[in-house]
């Protein structure tokens, strides 16, 4: 349990970047079959419906308010399209190394966590 939505981001990109540096196949999978009809695809889509009410819960709790839900998505996207980085073909590399990589998570941690603060040009 965590009291603040940034270190959330963090702990939550660490575990995600541990991941997919053991299992790099792992999101090709997921874009491949995210929009696919079948059961997979809605397992799928059901999961991330399910990722986005626990992250505005999280959300609410930390905050003391709804949060706005096209950022909640679009912060979802953009961690979505880091993923995808990594795992194309000369894209990122994610660092061998525990401590580079703890690195890399508090920063994109953070980057990730200023998303819900984009007012989306309102």
């Amino acid at each position: 349990d965590v009291s603040d939505w940034p270190t959330l981001q963090c702990r939550r990109m660490n575990r995600s970047l541990r991941l997919i540096r053991n299992f790099p196949w792992g999101p090709g999978l997921y874009f491949r079959y995210r929009t696919d009809a079948g059961a997979v695809g809605r397992t799928i889509r059901e999961i991330e419906g399910q990722y986005l009410k626990e992250m505005a819960a999280i959300w609410k709790r930390l905050h003391g308010r709804a949060p706005d839900p096209e950022l909640l998505v679009l912060s979802s996207a953009f961690k979505l399209g880091l993923f995808f980085a990594l795992t194309v073909e000369g894209g990122l590399k994610i660092p061998e190394s525990d401590e580079s990589l703890d690195r890399w998570a508090r920063e994109l941690g953070g980057q990730m966590a200023g998303v819900m603060g984009l007012r989306l040009g309102r």
